[in-house]
């Protein structure tokens, strides 16, 4: 798949302590990737990103990085955009 219009955003939370009571500087981050694929291919690559953030699902809580993720259609200008864009690059071929 093509380029995508992948953005990072990040929120300020208040200053979290260690457990020695030093400050971290750990603030909130947003990854947001909008692609243009079939379902199952989205659920793929979501699943290769969450395989990334947590290697072993199986390891004892709590990750060294809390994270979650989310899938959903996207829509609007955004979205007519990737299609448009799959469509030049595959000569109009929007099956895949």
């Amino acid at each position: 798949m093509s380029g995508t219009g992948a953005r990072a955003t990040n929120r300020t939370l208040p200053t979290a302590r260690d457990d020695r009571g030093m400050a971290d500087d750990r603030t909130r981050w947003d990854l947001h990737v909008e692609m243009y694929a079939t379902e199952e291919q989205a659920q793929e690559i979501k699943e290769q990103v969450q395989r990334l953030l947590c290697p072993d699902p199986g390891h004892r809580p709590p990750c060294a990085i809390p994270w979650s993720t989310s899938l959903y259609e996207a829509e609007g200008e955004d979205a007519a955009g990737l299609e448009e864009q799959y469509l030049i690059e595959h000569g109009g071929d929007s099956r895949g």
